[in-house]
């Protein structure tokens, strides 16, 4: 078991996806977004799962069931920052991971690179082309990170950083229970950022270790039915080529659909269209 706290907050109502599902439980590959985010942070073997949910808080606890979390709710919804505030009772772990719900593509490989950095706060960023509705990265000459500010809080030469927050983070426990009594909501949004953690950090001259995802997908977060049908085919392309890598033939990676678990011997082809429900060998 390692020394690691990991909080998936899973508490929005996900307005955009214009549904009466909580955002969270809208599926990839037959199974909810937060179930692929939950698989990513057992595979750590932390030592405690803290799930912060909130809209329809009953339906997703529900739905994951299960002994070997720690459900805490977050009402009124007040920012991310005042999500993770709701799990701080339950953190004792060294680290603490904080994840989201609704970021299914995760890899165990990332989150372990993620945690294993030795500084106080790592966090994952992302270089993309286009930044827009991200919150940027903000560097000193140095290339030292200095803070993240929200695309609305952002001034016109803040917004052309192409470094993106992911919004997940590992950083000390204790570090990160004292940032939490610093927040305020003095922002646009009057919201307490998590955010704010990486701010105080710099100004206390606490190196910020970052790195990258090691697949660019994985940190795609789902706002629409767009964002899930985009997730979706990264997903299942994702899944092909593993198979492919093994030596399966894939007539057209881009028309397979895994739902559940497929193993293969190296020598099975695939046609198109075909749909893969359950464990499969």
């Amino acid at each position: 078991m390692s020394d690691l706290d990991i909080v998936v907050l899973a508490a929005g109502k996900g307005t955009r996806m214009k549904s009466s599902i909580p955002k969270v439980l809208h599926q990839i590959a037959g199974k909810p977004m937060l179930s692929h985010v939950i698989e990513a942070a057992e595979s750590l073997d932390p030592k405690a799962i803290v799930l912060v949910v909130g809209h329809e808080a009953d339906a997703v606890k529900k739905s994951i069931g299960g002994d070997n979390y720690i459900f805490v709710t977050q009402s009124p919804q007040l920012g991310t920052g005042h999500a993770v505030l709701q799990a701080k009772p339950f953190l004792e772990a060294k680290k603490t991971l904080i994840l989201y719900g609704d970021v299914p593509c995760i890899s165990h490989d990332t989150l372990a690179k993620l945690s294993a950095s030795p500084a106080q706060i790592s966090i994952l960023t992302q270089v993309v082309e286009n930044p827009t509705g991200y919150g940027r990265i903000l560097r000193s000459k140095g290339g030292n990170i200095t803070s993240i500010v929200e695309e609305k809080d952002a001034s016109d030469e803040q917004q052309k950083s192409r470094e993106i927050n992911t919004g997940i983070l590992c950083l000390d426990t204790e570090l990160l229970k004292n940032f939490l009594r610093q927040m305020s909501n003095e922002n646009t949004q009057k919201e307490y950022y998590l955010t704010d953690v990486i701010r105080f950090a710099s100004q206390k001259n606490i190196a910020i270790d970052s790195c990258e995802p090691i697949s660019a997908h994985e940190v795609i977060g789902v706002n629409s039915k767009q964002h899930l049908a985009i997730v979706e085919r990264e997903y299942q392309r994702s899944a092909a080529d593993k198979l492919m890598n093994d030596g399966v033939t894939i007539v057209d990676p881009a028309r397979i659909d895994i739902r559940g678990t497929l193993t293969c011997d190296s020598e099975v082809h695939i046609d198109v269209g075909c749909i893969f429900e359950g464990d499969v060998h």
